[in-house]
């Protein structure tokens, strides 16, 4: 995406008003950057349920909307501009939202066009363990990732819709290469002043014997790739190809999984 000042994660559903214990937006490295800036939401229900509380790092206290406050936002001015890349959630029980939305502005007034997230990992959202939603685009290469693990001898894909209407993709299990690691991040080609998306192939291997273990396209509007259901304990290589044999394939070695409780 790019790089802004404030964030938004809307909020399309939910049990009469939404509570969340944690909120973080994270950059490609899945790291939080939402630290030392200014929460806001559409509705508070006390000082106790500030939006702030959203941000503080504990879950013992949480940020709720007034009842009837769906849909609803919750938004995270930064100290500097930030691309974010996935928002991690921790809701309360049975407050689960649901429907969510991310939209990023430089001042807080003009908003950009709103994307879609989905569920990547964790979750039931309804529960109270943490969630991680990426763009929804980026379940374009989930699937792939899918397909090719038929071609590997890894299984086929069950595609089902769960009631958001984003297509999910249900993952036999992995005996050797399965776990719960996840490995995300973008493919782009560096250019002046920005840098541009691309649609390529991406492949990840096992570092200790250079086996393929997952194959999948990065987003063609945003160049981001998601691996995930993948073993935690190993070292990985991933590389990306140009189809197009205009440049050589990109290499990053040593990259180990973000761990998804």
């Amino acid at each position: 995406m790019t790089a802004l000042a404030f964030w938004r994660l809307g909020i399309g559903s939910g049990s009469g008003y939404v509570e969340l214990k944690e909120v973080a937006f994270l950059d490609a490295s899945m790291v939080d950057v939402s630290v030392g800036g200014v929460a806001s939401a559409s509705s508070e229900y006390s000082a106790t349920y500030s939006a702030a509380k959203a941000f503080d790092k504990s879950t013992s206290t949480s940020w709720s909307t007034v009842s009837g406050g769906i849909p609803a936002w919750i938004q995270y001015q930064h100290t500097t501009p930030v691309d974010i890349a996935a928002v991690k959630i921790t809701a309360n029980g049975i407050y689960g939202p649901g429907g969510f939305t991310l939209r990023g502005s430089a001042n807080g007034t003009d908003w950009s066009a709103q994307v879609s997230l989905a569920l990547a990992a964790g979750g039931p959202v309804s529960s109270s363990v943490e969630s991680i939603l990426v763009p929804a685009a980026a379940f374009s290469g989930l699937v792939d990732a899918v397909a090719s693990r038929l071609r590997l001898g890894y299984g086929s894909p069950k595609p089902e819709f769960h009631t958001d209407g984003i297509p999910r993709a249900r993952f036999l299990h992995d005996l050797e290469n399965g776990g719960r690691g996840v490995i995300l991040g973008t493919v782009k080609l560096d250019t002046d002043p920005v840098d541009l998306p691309l649609r390529r192939r991406v492949r990840l291997h096992r570092e200790v014997d250079g086996m393929p273990v997952r194959e999948t396209w990065s987003d063609a509007a945003t160049g981001a790739y998601l691996f995930t259901h993948i073993h935690q304990g190993m070292r990985y290589t991933v590389i990306a190809y140009d189809h197009e044999h205009n440049y050589r394939a990109v290499v990053a070695d040593n990259v180990t999984p973000e761990v998804l409780p």
